[in-house]
């Protein structure tokens, strides 16, 4: 399906297979605002590789993917101007293809001739990402982005010459990667096999509260190359995130860090998790310059991690974790309901949890929570972001508790309010000793609002 320079398009609930490219968007002029895409399925989508293919009609394409926006058609762009703004990318799943493509320069290889504002105000959330030959995301020349509590599973990736990353940005300013699982990026025999590559050019990206896991290269990489004039990284954030047995191949740890060029990057790197690394926590790839504009503090390695987005099951009590809501009796229970597409665990009221977000039903009772139950006594570390999932919702009251008594929020009372529209949320980070049985709950609350729909995906590991 092509689309060419559309305004206050709404897309919604197609089945696309079969074919080269799923939807395909092309600008050719500046100032268009307004697409929505919802509820696609698409699949086996296939024939373009590296830009390779049948695409004499459109050539600025990369490589099948569900959706591709392509602003190939503008020869070029300078801050402040703008191709298409009001970007909504939700609900969608698909599986042997790539997912998003935003393509200003399509096989771009040097200084962009596309500023980060081509692309603006980007919302991606509750997607669900599945087998890829080619890179699942590909972000650039973008600003204000929000990629929030989707699933990028990378396996399928296969070998390309200039290297492999599933989800790849540059040129881009003011980015939140937040909740997101992104995992199973495969030895291909080729350079990074990363998780996350911020490729060139790149302010203000935070990534934050993700599970990273099983990706042979690193969970997160940065990367500046000498033959790149003017690059640049800085403002990176990296808090409050999981990572678990990333780097298995090659020289790269958790993290890697790979500069090739005189001012290394700027980031911090605070606040998270690590589990299981040949190559440590963060590595110096290249070395030379020292890492002087990294700081770090506060990350913890840890013998065991259970992440609630990935764990996610439709067993209730399957590793520790069960989807819960509050009855008029005063009593937590079991959600009753489970649904496979979209997957999620539901009871009365509208109240439902799903790998990515906990939505309160209306009503005095309707608590929902997230509820982990201990394995072992020990020392455990929570860890993760809680914020609300839409611009529109409503907002809600949060809260950890153990056995029913608060832990988190420790000042300010018994609950954290977040406001109606609260993308960026807050850190929701606690250390406290666990007996075996122990319960763990991550509770969400409304009272008679409608649309409190609330990220939150924590990790609970033993130190």
């Amino acid at each position: 399906m092509i689309v060419t320079n559309p305004d206050y398009w709404h897309i919604q609930d197609l089945e696309l297979t079969n074919a080269g490219m799923g939807l395909l968007i092309p600008f050719t002029s500046l100032g268009h605002t307004g697409l929505d895409v919802h509820g696609l399925w698409a699949h086996d989508l296939f024939g373009i590789f590296n830009g390779r293919g049948e695409v004499a009609d459109y050539p600025d394409t990369q490589n099948s993917s569900a959706i591709t926006i392509t602003a190939a058609g503008v020869p070029t762009t300078s801050l402040g101007q703008n191709v298409l703004s009001n970007i909504s990318i939700r609900d969608n799943r698909t599986q042997n293809t790539s997912g998003v493509y935003l393509m200003a320069d399509p096989g771009f290889t040097g200084t962009p001739s596309y500023a980060p504002s081509t692309f603006s105000n980007i919302d991606v959330t509750n997607n669900r990402f599945e087998e890829a030959k080619a890179p699942m995301i590909a972000i650039e020349a973008s600003s204000n982005v929000k990629f929030v509590g989707n699933w990028l599973d990378c396996k399928g990736h296969v070998y390309e010459p200039q290297g492999t990353t599933c989800f790849f940005l540059t040129a881009v300013d003011d980015v939140v990667i937040q909740n997101n699982v992104v995992a199973n990026m495969p030895d291909n025999s080729t350079h990074d096999q990363t998780g996350i590559d911020l490729e060139y050019a790149v302010n203000n990206v935070r990534i934050r509260g993700n599970l990273f896991a099983n990706n042979a290269g690193a969970g997160v990489e940065m990367l500046q190359l000498a033959n790149r004039s003017n690059d640049f990284s800085t403002g990176t954030v990296i808090e409050q995130n999981a990572f678990y047995n990333n780097g298995a191949s090659g020289q790269k740890g958790h993290i890697a860090i790979d500069s090739y060029v005189s001012t290394p990057p700027q980031a911090t790197i605070r606040d998270n998790v690590y589990q299981v690394s040949p190559n440590g926590f963060i590595s110096n790839v290249n070395g030379n310059p020292p890492l002087t504009n990294v700081t770090q503090s506060n990350n913890l390695s840890v013998s065991s991690i259970y992440p609630a987005a990935s764990q996610f099951s439709s067993t209730q009590g399957q590793n520790g974790w069960a989807s819960q809501t509050y009855s008029d009796s005063g009593v937590w229970t079991n959600m009753a309901t489970y649904t496979a597409v979209p997957s999620k665990w539901s009871a009365g009221g509208g109240s439902s949890i799903d790998a990515f977000t906990l939505t309160p039903g209306v009503g005095s009772s309707q608590w929902v929570a997230r509820t982990w139950t201990a394995p072992s006594a020990g020392t455990v570390r929570i860890t993760g972001r809680v914020a609300m999932n839409a611009v529109t919702a409503a907002g809600s009251s949060v809260l950890i508790e153990r056995n029913g008594t608060p832990v988190w929020p420790t000042a300010g009372g018994s609950y954290y309010n977040l406001s109606a529209g609260d993308r960026n949320g807050v850190d929701a980070d606690v250390t406290l000793a666990v007996a075996a049985g122990d319960t763990i709950r991550f509770v969400v609350y409304a009272g008679n609002a409608t649309g409190a729909a609330t990220s939150w995906t924590p990790s609970i590991s033993y130190q």
